[in-house]
């Protein structure tokens, strides 16, 4: 039985290599708001110095959408791109929600 809950994050192009980079889930329970941002942080650590530090604005604006979606209870299937400036080599951070929600509220104890 496939999860109901699944997508990636991923960086894109210019100096990541072909594929990219990413950190993907594949989950019963839709992945909270605090689980976002640790996915963002893994793929952030995943990547040399020059290409985090090339897209620190990308993840910031990653970050912010994360919080805007747990505001709203969490985001369905989307695709989105937090593009590096104006830039030919089309580098980016990506969120991808591929099935089920993503980034609900964290729930308190």
């Amino acid at each position: 039985m496939e999860p109901e809950h699944r997508g990636r994050v991923q960086a894109q192009d210019g100096d990541v290599g072909e594929d990219g980079v990413s950190v993907s889930w594949a989950q019963e329970d839709p992945p909270t708001a605090s689980q976002g941002h640790a996915m963002l942080d893994e793929l952030r650590e995943r990547l040399g110095q020059a290409a985090r530090r090339c897209r620190e604005d990308a993840f910031r604006r990653a970050h912010q959408h994360i919080d805007r979606a747990a505001r709203a209870g969490g985001i369905p299937f989307s695709k989105r791109s937090f593009m590096v400036g104006p830039r030919p080599d089309r580098r980016r951070v990506d969120i991808e929600v591929q099935k089920g929600i993503a980034f609900v509220p964290d729930t308190s104890s």
